[in-house]
């Protein structure tokens, strides 16, 4: 295929983002459109190309028409969906496990395996993975391993381990121990050269006979030779970009091309050399740049899981050819529903599962409208064209439509066929669905209504019809009026719970990242320091190497202290009450000077300040500590002390009924493309940045807590000024 470049996205829920150079496309799936968890961990494409996505709220289903999600899911935090050799869907997730089956009507169902295990769901802990060895499938957790063979769960006790199926083999990757290697037993019998890893191994790819690929948290790729038993380092273009933007998962695209996902860089493709041949990331229009999990389906589209929805790439625009890429010899249209409605009443009845081409139903009345929908997967759905025919009303098959439902009313009674095929935009066609039904002549529309009719009129006077008649009207008129009252309270009720439920959304989306996030940042310096001691006890009699793996532990210790000091900042603003306190301003800012006394450097930069204070100012004294805290041991902690003077000038002024606060630095300044994402969480400017990436993140958010306002103006190499204005709290 040709090698091209997405140039330019265009933004929109539902429409696709073209290059300006290139005919492959970009689309976005946004919560909304689907209508479950904003974070999508994983996602899986079946055996007949339905899609299925793990969400912190729901697994969902997609057949390229329509969105569902899995009953029993619907609150379900789910981490991981993998379809097993048996073609059932396996899942696991937060206090959970378990599998994904049909039921007669052909109905999706959500079975949990916990209950096997008799003991609280609340103590299986976070689970995440779902690997397949030898007919047993195996469920992963940070508590342990728990393996199902379909008759009862045995629980391998190795904690805090990623698992691999290796030529049969199961394999264990612990960032506890930072071993790698076969599991035996309940531990680790660690590959030659594990040291070289020194983090947890997130996904390994087969590379060639007795080779494999090995694909690292933070420390980048690694060669594995199952011959040897050992592990050597891969240098490599793609091994650095994955270091600095945090390896989380992949996959081969074919037997040169893998497409790797990123905690902070989008997704990238490389070659077997190691070779980046093309980067996608926010800013080239996906909705987040933490990819969680990347599939490829029949249809050549590359399925993304990110932190923020879902998005589809066209393969085309990789430039990437694969084998039987446009064999449509499987490809199959579905009915996936059926809808009856009677009287204002409506059934649904999902009857075709996806092994069924052909069904047979049967109604003992003619329905006032029987529609169907379905669905043509392996064509991507929005590039799908339908045709039907209804055999035994029509005699011709209809246009072709992008419409993915037909209905017909009121049908006479006979038997009928209906048929629907599918093709794409280039013309290529799928084998057609077809269900047969007979609609039945009603009982009466018989004899027998003639009869009843005669008992009905034997035993009915028509007085009494009458008096009835007027009694119910006036009770009819009666419960009318109270109806419309409670249907006007209900209404009025349901759009104050909306409103409410749309709060707490945005709060449990922004928590949960929150939440994931702090969760890796806590564990990668404890992982750094355990296998900082592990080393240290191999080499107790190298004093020299003793102090730099103490060194380097205290140095984890310090940044997790950091780290640990951001969140109950960030805990301490989003919980506290808002202090009304007159301010010192110079004492708080001496309190900061005096958190930084330890910082060799501080002597060398020149601290100025001038503040202007008129009359009282009130505001919250602890809130404010956390502001200057952050923003002077930035401006020290990243200073240019190669210029001749370094200095921070700080300038307090008083205007009317607020104070303006001007932080400037002649520091290394920020570039320009950085600017935007300066106060999102997490984010870290710089590639030499030690911090958490809460810093500015808290200190906005502190500010709004305030009801205040900043602003940054910085130039590379130049240095940076931050304005906040805050309002007199009296």
């Amino acid at each position: 295929m040709r090698i091209g470049v997405l140039l330019g996205i265009l933004i929109g829920y539902s429409s696709y983002a073209y290059s300006q150079q290139s005919v492959g496309y970009l689309k976005r799936y946004p919560p909304a459109a689907y209508q479950a968890g904003s974070s999508v961990y994983h996602l899986e494409i079946d055996s007949h190309d339905l899609i299925y996505f793990a969400t912190n709220q729901g697994l969902v289903e997609y057949d390229g028409e329509r969105w569902q999600i899995i009953t029993g899911s619907e609150y379900a935090d789910i981490r991981y969906i993998d379809q097993g050799p048996d073609s059932i869907l396996y899942f696991a997730g937060n206090n959970d496990f378990g599998y994904v089956d049909i039921d007669s009507s052909g109905n999706l169902l959500y079975y949990s395996l916990a209950d096997f295990l008799k003991l609280e769901k609340t103590k299986l802990g976070e689970m995440w993975q779902v690997q397949f060895v030898n007919d047993n499938i195996y469920f992963q957790s940070y508590n342990g391993i728990y393996k199902w063979d379909k008759n009862k769960i045995e629980i391998i006790n190795l904690k805090d381990s990623y698992i691999f199926n290796i030529e049969n083999r199961l394999y264990g990757a612990s960032f506890a121990t930072l071993k790698f290697g076969p599991i035996e037993g309940d531990s680790i019998n660690p590959v030659k050269n594990y040291q070289l890893l020194n983090d947890a191994v997130f996904q390994v790819f087969r590379s060639g006979p007795e080779t494999y690929l090995i694909a690292t948290s933070e420390n980048g790729l690694f060669w594995y030779d199952t011959r040897m038993n050992e592990i050597s380092k891969f240098e490599c273009e793609a091994d650095k970009y994955l270091i600095d933007n945090y390896f989380f998962d992949g996959i081969r695209l074919d037997d040169n091309n893998l497409v790797f996902g990123t905690w902070e860089g989008g997704i990238i493709l490389i070659n077997h050399e190691g070779e980046i041949l093309k980067k996608i990331d926010k800013s080239s229009g996906l909705l987040a740049d933490m990819v969680y999990h990347l599939a490829v389906g029949d249809d050549d589209n590359l399925w993304l899981a990110t932190s923020d929805g879902i998005a589809k790439l066209d393969v085309d625009s990789l430039h990437i050819y694969f084998k039987n890429s446009f064999d449509t010899s499987d490809d199959q249209v579905f009915i996936r529903e059926v809808v009856v409605s009677e009287d204002e009443d409506v059934f649904h009845t999902w009857y075709q599962k996806p092994a069924d081409y052909e069904t047979t139903l049967s109604f003992g009345f003619s329905p006032d409208i029987l529609a169907f929908y379905y669905a043509c997967p392996d064509f991507a759905g929005e590039n799908a064209e339908y045709s039907v025919l209804l055999e035994g009303l029509e005699e011709s098959w209809s246009s072709w439509s992008g419409e993915s439902k037909k209905e017909y009313t009121r049908l006479s009674e006979g038997n009928y066929t209906f048929r629907v095929k599918a093709r794409d935009l280039i013309g290529r066609t799928a084998k057609e669905a077809r269900m047969h039904f007979t609609i039945n002549t009603p009982w009466y529309e018989t004899p027998v209504r003639y009869i009843f009719a005669l008992l009905l009129i034997g035993v009915t006077a028509i007085g009494f019809v009458k008096y009835r008649t007027n009694r119910l009207q006036k009770l009819n008129a009666h419960l009318e009026a109270t109806v419309e009252n409670r249907t006007r309270d209900l209404l009025q009720q349901q759009e104050r719970l909306k409103t409410t439920n749309a709060e707490l959304l945005n709060s449990n989306n922004e928590l949960d990242s929150f939440v994931y996030h702090t969760s890796h940042d806590l564990k990668a310096p404890l992982k750094s320091i355990l296998g900082l001691i592990s080393l240290s006890k191999n080499e107790i009699d190298n004093n020299n190497d003793m102090e730099l793996y103490l060194e380097m532990m205290e140095k984890s210790i310090h940044k997790l202290e950091e780290f640990i000091s951001s969140i109950i900042e960030y805990s301490l603003n989003i919980k506290a009450e808002i202090d009304h306190i007159e301010v010192d301003f110079d004492e708080i800012i001496d309190e900061s000077l005096e958190q930084l006394n330890e910082y060799r450097n501080l002597k060398d930069i020149d601290i100025q300040r001038s503040i202007k204070i008129n009359y009282p100012f009130y505001s919250d004294p602890k809130r404010l500590k956390i502001i200057f805290n952050n923003l002077i041991t930035n401006a020290v902690k990243y200073h240019d002390f190669t210029k001749e003077r370094p200095f921070v000038k700080i300038n307090i002024v008083q205007e009317n009924n607020h104070v303006n606060i001007r932080l400037e630095d002649n520091g290394r300044g920020i570039d320009s493309k950085f600017h935007e994402k300066i106060f999102e969480m997490f984010f870290r400017a710089s590639e030499t940045s030690t911090g958490s990436g809460l810093g500015l993140y808290i200190v906005r958010q502190t500010i709004n807590k305030l009801n205040g306002h900043i602003s940054m103006e910085s130039e590379y190499g130049t240095g940076t000024t931050f304005i906040i204005n805050l309002p007199n709290l009296s």
